[in-house]
């Protein structure tokens, strides 16, 4: 099920973009839900979004887990997930 958006995703990438994008593609692992993405939240996670529900982000905030929220804007930014990598994340 993954393939067929990252192969749809990396169409849309310039060569250049293409080889890193997948990379961190790989490094990425889907979750799922039924009603708001923080059901699928557990264990050690950095959590990829746009735009969150403002119950989701208070769901992060109780916990001390805000900082594990990296916003993306793909649709002001169309970069915003190749420059990712470049990003520093903390896991601790």
């Amino acid at each position: 099920m993954v393939e067929p958006v990252l192969e749809y995703l990396s169409y849309h990438a310039t060569d250049e973009e293409r080889e890193p994008f997948l990379e961190l593609a790989s490094r990425i692992s889907p979750s799922s839900y039924r009603t708001l993405k923080t059901d699928a939240l557990h264990g050690d996670f950095m959590w990829i979004d746009d735009q969150p529900l403002a119950c989701e982000i208070e769901y992060l905030r109780e916990r001390g887990w805000l900082d594990r929220w990296i916003q993306i804007d793909t649709v002001s930014k169309p970069n915003d997930l190749v420059t990712l990598p470049d990003r520093p994340l903390d896991f601790a």
